[in-house]
């Protein structure tokens, strides 16, 4: 269902995107810094809520409106304590790095500060690491990290300080997220990103869904 969803999401986005706009022959590049709110959902949103997240994303236009585009998010997630017994979920961070190609309404070039929409369909990693000092069993996608930290040797709760007792583990997935925003030209070479991006995360027969929207800087430049 989730994956039919997207499917349906960039067959519109991509058919709106190609009835507008002329065509470009110059070949552009940005590069964009970006903050956001990162926004859990299903299980994990029981034991975080919405974060910060840090983006940088650079592109380069190739063939008039199709680029490729490569992004990076660091996310340290908020971890709700007033649930059930996750105060004893220390911290937990997430970085993604993910990379594919941008359509865009139009081409972008230095002499015209016409906005362009653009949609992007990217594929790459995920990466979370969480900090945990529990037993008690945690849903999602955190909670597939937190069962690494429940091997316990025998009698661990005689000496709470004991060397074996874990702290720390660290998850991966394999993501898939479109993307579709809009590029701003305030003036010259300035660029302002408006975006916004779900993620489907894969993980061991499981699939996570988290949103991420930002506001971007950036500049951009040519290649011709």
């Amino acid at each position: 269902m989730r994956l039919s969803t997207a499917n349906g999401f960039l067959s519109i986005a991509l058919g709106l995107l190609f009835l507008c706009g002329p065509t470009h022959s110059q070949n552009g590049t940005t590069g964009r810094v970006a903050l956001g709110a990162f926004v859990p959902t299903g299980d994990d949103s029981d034991v975080s809520s919405t974060s910060v997240v840090v983006q940088l994303t650079g592109d380069v236009q190739i063939f008039e409106r199709i680029g490729i585009e490569g992004e990076f998010n660091w996310v340290p997630i908020n971890l709700e304590s007033t649930v059930g017994q996750t105060s004893t979920l220390i911290e937990a961070r997430q970085v993604s790095a993910l990379g594919g190609l941008r359509f865009a309404s139009s081409g972008i070039e230095a002499s015209d500060n016409t906005p362009v929409a653009y949609v992007s369909a990217r594929l790459g990693f995920s990466r979370l690491a969480v900090s945990s000092d529990t037993t008690t069993s945690v849903p999602g996608w955190i909670g597939r990290a937190v069962e690494k930290n429940q091997k316990f040797p025998p009698n661990w709760e005689e000496d709470r300080n004991s060397k074996w007792r874990p702290r720390r583990a660290t998850e991966n997935a394999f993501v898939l997220s479109p993307r579709v925003g809009i590029l701003l030209r305030p003036r010259g070479s300035a660029v302002i990103d408006l975006s916004i991006a779900p993620s489907f995360l894969f993980d061991g027969g499981e699939v996570t869904t988290q949103v991420v929207a930002t506001f971007g800087f950036g500049l951009f430049g040519t290649i011709d």
